[in-house]
């Protein structure tokens, strides 16, 4: 059965990791033919069905401030590897270990 609460932390935790650690994971799903950050983006995207099931303010984080963190790399054509390095990444990681922070605290209270 699929986990959707798995899922969704894996994602979170792939965009959560430095730079070294996105660009190895890129290169191990695409075998090292990967040039771009697209699957990271799309990993994200297709994950917009799991974001209410941690409640409101997990929700919260990722539609409005994951969200646009993502689509301010869409508009500046943030999209190659090296591009990794680049300040708004660094705030995507930063808040996606926010919200996998957010989801731990909703975890012990349940």
């Amino acid at each position: 059965m699929f986990d959707q609460k798995k899922e969704l932390k894996r994602i979170l935790s792939n965009l959560s990791k430095n730079k070294e650690e996105q660009m190895e994971y890129l290169n191990w799903l695409f075998k090292g033919g990967l040039h771009n950050v697209d699957e990271l983006l799309l990993e994200f995207e297709n994950s917009q069905y799991l974001w209410n099931i941690y409640g409101k303010k997990v929700f919260k984080l990722l539609s409005i401030d994951l969200d646009e963190k993502l689509n301010k790399i869409n508009e500046s054509g943030l999209h190659d590897l090296n591009d990794l390095s680049h300040p708004i990444w660094n705030e995507v990681r930063i808040t996606a270990k926010n919200v996998l922070n957010e989801i731990a605290l909703v975890e012990e209270t349940k």
